[in-house]
């Protein structure tokens, strides 16, 4: 009876240690089946983070040129610590280009999203520029388009109370502030003799300021007197230039007359003068008189 037990007892251990080594593989691969279904799981989880991402960076909005000068303009006058170097402007340039911006950015700087009233290539030229007349080429390609010319543009309103508010809004210490190489802010072009082509001028000046100064609007005291200046952002140190055409043609006599500047400078606006006196020029061509069509017309053949 003892050997039975002992003999039964020998045949359970082994037999326990025979299902023991059994289950260690099925354990083994049961764990090496998880592992691997966790990382099928997360591979999917992947592209679906890789679309949320995408779709975020297509929320962004793409900019018009016109647009993306807004934003660099905007952003040079809030950023007192702003790199203010065309290297670094061109860049940003160029990162708005390629990725836009998100709406709420857009929003936040009140720009018109989908407006093609900012788009430069889509815009007349007389809408960008609407103190600027048409030439009779751009009056001819409006026609053949279809368009009709528009009227001449009204002379500019100034609201100086206006004015006043932004100039207190800045600080005078760091606002962009006008220095002409002229003295005075007056060239005088002594005696001249009237021509067909304008007396011109340049007003040269520095930015002496700590901020970008930017021209927004010049214009002269008569149609006689023509400014034109860049409309680019005029940075801390640098030089610029507005040119002054004064047209002499039937204007014999003294020349007094202003030019006036308005900007973002401190003080604003600033006024320009030109003076001098204009001579008769004998030798001035008149224009020729009109001629009719066909001053002598054939004679009509008579029926016999």
């Amino acid at each position: 009876m003892r050997k039975l037990f002992l003999i039964l007892s020998c045949g359970f251990f082994v037999l326990s240690v025979a299902m023991a080594q059994d289950a260690a593989p099925a354990a083994k691969k049961t764990a090496k089946t998880e592992s691997t279904g966790a990382k099928v799981a997360n591979a999917k989880k992947a592209p679906a983070k890789d679309a949320k991402a995408k779709k975020g960076k297509n929320s962004n909005v793409m900019l018009t040129e016109g647009q993306i000068d807004q934003v660099i303009r905007k952003e040079i006058l809030a950023d007192p610590a702003h790199p203010k170097n065309a290297t670094f402007i061109e860049d940003r340039k160029t990162e708005l280009r390629k990725n836009g911006l998100p709406k709420e950015e857009v929003a936040k700087l009140n720009i018109a999203v989908n407006d093609p009233a900012n788009d430069a290539s889509k815009t007349p030229r007389h809408l960008q520029d609407k103190g600027k007349p048409l030439t009779d080429q751009e009056k001819r390609n409006m026609q053949t388009n279809g368009n009709q010319a528009p009227a001449p543009a009204p002379a500019p309103q100034h609201n100086n109370e206006q004015q006043s508010n932004n100039a207190a809004a800045v600080d005078p210490s760091d606002a962009p502030r006008f220095e002409f190489m002229d003295a005075n802010n007056t060239w005088d072009y002594g005696e001249i003799l009237e021509d067909n082509n304008p007396a011109q001028h340049i007003f040269k000046f520095k930015n002496i300021g700590k901020k970008p100064l930017i021209i927004s609007e010049a214009h002269g005291s008569c149609g006689c007197t023509v400014p034109t200046y860049s409309h680019e952002p005029v940075l801390p140190g640098q030089t610029s230039e507005i040119t002054v055409n004064y047209s002499s043609k039937g204007r014999v006599g003294p020349i007094h007359k202003d030019v006036t500047i308005n900007s973002n400078a401190v003080p604003s606006p600033v006024v320009l003068h030109i003076a001098g006196t204009v001579k008769a020029n004998p030798g001035l061509a008149a224009p020729a008189p009109a001629q009719p069509a066909n001053p002598n017309p054939p004679a009509q053949p008579t029926n016999k």
